[in-house]
């Protein structure tokens, strides 16, 4: 299976990976049909949405406001990368 792979530089952070799952598309010689993309990771969320800096951020700072960084969950270490992930995830 055609795989690529996405390197953030921010714990919370919307990339548009657009373009790659367009050029492996291509690349698999694919004209027409369904397309399905995954992440491979509990922690990353997939969206369908037009991407514009302005409502990027605007998620961003939703997310982080709905579970912040921080000593209040059980989980140790980085449980609200898992509760975002839950929350932005719209597959």
């Amino acid at each position: 299976m055609p795989a690529f792979q996405v390197q953030s530089d921010r714990r919370v952070q919307a990339l548009d990976v657009t373009a790659s799952v367009e050029e492996m598309a291509a690349a698999a010689r694919v004209g027409e049909g369904l397309c399905v993309v995954s992440a491979s990771h509990t922690t990353v969320a997939l969206i369908v949405n037009e991407y514009v800096p302005d409502l990027m951020h605007d998620l961003e700072r939703w997310i982080e406001q709905k579970a912040p960084a921080g000593p209040v969950y059980d989980h140790p270490g980085n449980a609200d990368s898992h509760i975002r992930a839950a929350l932005w995830d719209r597959r």
